[in-house]
């Protein structure tokens, strides 16, 4: 195994397989990608770390599955007012600034509709739901049919077909 930098535009294709990278804003970190994975009929996309961006709208445009980061405002901003509150400036500064390189929850089913994309999953959740409760939270602002993953969570996506099957361990 060897690193290899990789820019924007197709990183691997070979064997019917091709994967395209494609800038992100995760700011202050740059740079920044996500990556397009095509194959045999099916695609996905997977964000990584960022906000909605016209390159990642435009990579997501008609694929099957959009496997997305996500924040909470909701649960963010308390947390937030909460640690001002106290007297914590060093966390308040940081949940500050979190929102300003993660996808918000809300952002999501709309980019899903305007790109076309079969099924919305979303992982890397700030913060991380720990219950019922926070679960509920993201899922008032996500769709309906929205996958909320977990480690290990399996997606399958047969080839010439238009399923997608999900298993949660």
């Amino acid at each position: 195994m060897h690193a290899e930098t990789v820019g924007p535009g197709i990183v691997v294709e070979e064997n019917g397989l091709v994967i395209t990278a494609f800038s992100v804003n995760h700011e202050p970190i740059t740079p920044a990608y996500g990556y397009r994975f095509d194959y045999r009929g099916r695609s996905a996309v997977v964000s990584g770390d960022t906000v909605v961006t016209d390159s990642l709208e435009a990579a997501a445009r008609g694929a099957d599955l959009l496997l997305h980061d996500v924040l909470s405002m909701r649960i963010v901003g308390t947390m937030q007012a909460a640690a001002t509150a106290v007297g914590a400036s060093r966390p308040a500064k940081i949940f500050s600034d979190i929102p300003t390189y993660h996808a918000h929850a809300v952002e999501l089913g709309p980019l899903a509709e305007r790109t076309g994309v079969r099924m919305l999953a979303v992982y890397h959740f700030v913060p991380p739901p720990r219950n019922y409760l926070m679960e509920r939270i993201y899922r008032h602002d996500l769709p309906d049919d929205t996958v909320l993953t977990r480690d290990g969570t399996e997606f399958k996506l047969p080839a010439d077909s238009t399923a997608i099957h999900v298993t949660h361990p």
